[in-house]
């Protein structure tokens, strides 16, 4: 009876011993969270690595710190991250408040004060950021809603939340996680399944979007394993729209500052997919993607400033995603503006995704950066565009952009045919900046691109503001379409022909321009056309901030001690005119210590013509002499 009894009891420790191991209790490890009642949520198990996930693992703060301590440019990128976390430590947190339609500049912001908070705290360790960060986050994830209507407010809040979230993830309450987290389900995840017309675009609104949204799915991906995977596929489905734009050579269709948007969150989607993911399915092997660097680095001018077509400003920024390409490609001297810009001063250092500078640049130095080979940049794609310089090396060195494709072009302006051009440190041919959005938009809308749209009527994005000929007052055709027909790099002419006729047709029978730096002294701008029917007035302007001499067939501009000379040349009767560039209309901003200089030609009608201008850095203006050659020539 008593063996029995022992028997027994020693069969019932046996079985509550393998109970007790099997349910997990006597491991260390965390047990998995239990399901949340969510319909996007299922219960199937899947291995998933530990906080931080996202672009900086843990133990990779060490690289950072190597490079600050090695490399006197990480040094300062570090700083400026640093100065600028300091000062928003102490600001008041954000508050959800609409600037016009939009909530983007508190979205900008968000973004900007948790990537620097969280990249300041763990580089420290300094709680004061942790608890700044905490803050802003809780804060945010307490708006009524992110702005659905404008998916792009959401998709920055988004991008921050994430970052916050994962990097700081073992230092937050259990309550400020699961508050946050919900708010990144309920107010962008959630969101984007319904409010995704960006989804099917192919610009910088489709690049921000799906990256803000895949990292923030990573990094709540273990508690909504089903919808999480919903949104990273939809990226990778999707984001291929905007990249396709990149092809054959690398150009962006919306310019330097859509550029340094909608291209540096593409580059951190497909860093977090190769280094998480382990597989972002050969997008960053694209041939166009892994040029596109090489546009950038051409569209800055030996003074520092970026050909700013389109809805972009004349202010360069220093890119972080600029590292990441530098490091793909194995060429640094993609980098050679960045440097001239990092080198510049410390108000460059200001863009929201610095911090990732400091992740992308591991394997770069900053300190030996090769000037690039080519002084020539030709793009074709949606947008063609010629980028020539005499010079890489000299501060004096002449500088030209002729922007070519269509007005129809998301953020383009009416300025097919325009150039901008520098010489002796100076931009004498400016692009006139875009117009800001906020302001117009009380006016009409400024996003229909049809001729006679409201868009057109604003001075800053229709031609006559800009670099180009007009024919008998009339605006160009906005459906027309002009690519780069003739192209050459040589160091006695580099140079790129245009057939504009397309833009002008019902005021031209045809008409070509070409642009180019004729033996690295100076440049000329050629125009060969046929009238119509009846007699034209072509206007032929620049737009500059240089004062003005005018002369019979000559004007000359200054800029403080330097000059630059144009001479005219023409088959017609020029008359050398300047226009105003104060607004016209209330809804035009100012541009103080602007002009619109140039002339008119009268042309007969049924008359084929030319119009020849060379412009000439004063030290030079005894070597230039006019081509006399039609395009066709060239």
């Amino acid at each position: 009876m008593s063996i029995g009894v022992n028997y027994m009891n020693r069969f019932k420790y046996i079985l509550l011993l393998i109970l007790f191991l099997y349910s997990g209790c006597g491991c260390k490890k965390s047990p998995r969270p239990m399901p949340n009642p969510d319909n996007w949520k299922d219960d199937r198990v899947e291995e998933i690595a530990d906080h931080p996930r996202l672009l900086l693992f843990k133990g990779e703060e060490k690289d950072i710190k190597h490079m600050i301590n090695s490399d006197p440019y990480y040094r300062k990128i570090h700083d400026a991250i640093m100065d600028e976390a300091d000062q928003i430590v102490r600001k008041k947190e954000l508050s959800r408040k609409l600037e016009g339609r939009r909530l983007l500049p508190v979205s900008m912001e968000f973004l900007k004060r948790t990537f620097y908070l969280s990249y300041a705290y763990r580089l420290t360790e300094d709680n004061k950021y942790l608890k700044k960060v905490e803050r802003e986050m809780l804060a945010a994830a307490d708006f009524i809603d992110w702005h659905p209507e404008h998916f792009l407010d959401v998709a920055e809040i988004a991008m921050g939340m994430a970052i916050g979230y994962d990097w700081l993830y073992d230092k937050l309450s259990d309550t400020s996680k699961e508050k946050i987290r919900t708010a990144i389900v309920d107010k962008a995840l959630k969101p984007s399944l319904k409010y995704n017309d960006w989804a099917n675009k192919n610009n910088n609104w489709n690049q921000v979007c799906n990256s803000s949204l895949s990292l923030a799915a990573i990094a709540v991906k273990d508690f909504y394993p089903t919808l999480c995977d919903k949104i990273i596929s939809r990226a990778f489905r999707t984001i291929t729209l905007p990249m396709e734009q990149y092809e054959p050579d690398g150009l962006y269709q919306e310019g330097y500052g859509y550029w340094n948007y909608g291209t540096s969150f593409n580059v951190l989607f497909l860093y977090e997919a190769k280094k998480y993911l382990k597989d972002d399915k050969g997008l960053s092997n694209s041939k166009g993607f892994l040029k596109t660097a090489e546009f950038m680095c051409h569209m800055v001018g030996p003074t520092g400033v970026p050909y700013n077509w389109g809805d972009n400003e004349p202010k360069a920024v220093f890119s972080a995603a600029m590292m990441w390409f530098a490091d793909k490609t194995g060429d640094n001297s993609v980098l050679w503006s960045e440097k001239d810009i990092l080198g510049s001063n410390s108000n460059v250092l200001k863009d929201r995704l610095l911090p990732a500078a400091m992740i992308f640049g591991k394997n770069v130095s900053l300190k030996e950066i090769k000037a690039p080979e080519k002084k020539c940049y030709f793009g074709t794609g949606p947008t063609p565009i010629a980028l020539m310089r005499s010079s890489w090396t000299d501060p004096d060195a002449i500088y030209v952009g002729y922007k070519l494709g269509s007005p129809t072009i998301p953020h383009s302006h009416l300025d097919i045919g325009s150039f901008i051009l520098e010489t002796d440190g100076i931009r004498w041919a400016e692009d006139p900046s875009r117009e800001k959005y906020n302001l117009v938009e009380k006016y009409g809308n400024i996003w229909n691109y049809e001729q006679d749209s409201f868009r057109w009527k604003i001075f800053r994005l229709g031609a006559m503001s800009h670099n180009l000929v007009t024919v008998n007052g009339t605006e160009p055709i906005v459906t027309g379409k002009a690519g780069l027909d003739k192209i050459s790099d040589n160091e006695d002419f580099k140079y790129a022909v245009s057939d504009l006729s397309q833009l002008y047709i019902g005021q031209l029978a045809k008409y070509r321009r070409g642009i180019g730096i004729k033996d690295n002294k100076y440049v000329i701008v050629r125009d060969d056309f046929k009238s119509l029917n009846r007699e034209t007035t072509l206007r032929w302007v620049i737009f500059t901030s240089a004062s003005v001499q005018l002369r019979k067939n000559k004007a000359e501009l200054s800029i403080k001690d330097k000059r630059l000379i144009m001479k005219v040349k023409s088959s017609g009767k020029i008359k050398m005119k300047e226009w105003t560039a104060s607004p016209q209309n209330e809804w035009d901003s100012d541009n103080p210590g602007k002009r619109l200089i140039g002339f008119e030609c009268k042309i007969s009608p049924d008359t084929e013509g030319f119009i020849e201008v060379i412009l000439i850095p004063e030290k030079n203006k005894t070597e230039a002499n006019f081509l006399d050659k039609d395009t066709i020539g060239w």
